[in-house]
């Protein structure tokens, strides 16, 4: 806390007493008790859950894009500096799209024998292919008769 933006006024309503001194820390601004002001933010959170869920994305996003270039490099510094850590997330993230089939793995497969680029292809075809892949799959895993069946119309 800033001495520029607190000072110790008298005691609020609720007697938050700023560490033994008699006295609440308040904001200069308004004029309200620090304490007080974290308490009501947290029982609004609490009130409206999907609000402030909302808000933090919001606020994060504009944060992530007004400091974009040091959030690059605190990212590559720490890439740096937890070599197997970074490895072993990189690793989970490329075997959880694998396996969820996320649009991101889908459309790099989709890339692989063709000049496009990911975001050329449409939705309706990478919504087709991965109902391809699960197929494949469902075959290569010997899938029973009935899941197949499900999935095309047709038995084996």
């Amino acid at each position: 806390m800033t001495k520029d933006k607190y000072y110790l006024g008298t005691l609020c309503k609720r007697g938050h007493d700023h560490e033994g001194t008699g006295k609440s820390l308040r904001e200069k601004r308004r004029g309200h008790c620090y304490v007080c002001k974290l308490a009501d933010v947290v029982l609004w959170k609490e009130r409206h859950p999907e609000r402030a869920k909302k808000i933090k994305i919001e606020s994060r996003k504009r944060h992530k894009e007004k400091n974009k270039e040091r959030e690059c490099e605190d990212t590559r510094r720490w890439r740096l500096n937890n070599l197997e850590k970074s490895r072993a997330i990189s690793r989970r993230c490329q075997r959880n799209a694998s396996a969820n089939l996320t649009d991101g793995y889908v459309r790099k497969l989709l890339t692989v024998k063709s000049s496009l680029r990911r975001k050329d292809f449409p939705q309706d075809l990478v919504d087709a292919k991965r109902e391809v892949i699960k197929l494949e799959r469902t075959i290569k895993r010997g899938g029973k008769n009935e899941e197949y069946k499900r999935c095309t119309g047709r038995s084996l």
